[in-house]
């Protein structure tokens, strides 16, 4: 049976790819945590600034592939398409925590 992309997920990939940054910390539980590139982002101010720097850095778009259930969330197959060093596109699981209808954690791998 396959997984259904949550909502909250779907909308923040669809604010991401249109850079509407209020949008995607909207999405966010204020006390969220971002986890990417090796990096920390804890609370929205952080995570807006996190959104506006990868964007700058890799202007960016992204496409589901795969959804898994797990325990506590969901893991998102993202194919990423922009300026990235290296092998582009790139794919990257994103490890997505929901709490109360909004994204709580997300760890990029």
């Amino acid at each position: 049976m396959k997984t259904e992309i949550p909502t909250i997920i779907a909308a923040y990939i669809t604010a991401s790819n249109a850079k509407d940054i209020s949008t995607v910390a909207s999405l966010f539980a204020k006390d969220a945590v971002v986890k990417d590139e090796g990096a920390k982002y804890a609370g929205v101010e952080e995570i807006v600034n996190w959104q506006t720097k990868i964007h700058k850095a890799y202007d960016f778009r992204m496409e589901a592939k795969q959804i898994i259930e797990i325990e506590n969330g969901f893991v998102v197959t993202t194919t990423l398409s922009g300026s990235f060093p290296g092998k582009n596109p790139i794919d990257v699981d994103q490890r997505f925590k929901i709490n109360n209808g909004l994204i709580a954690e997300l760890e990029i791998k």
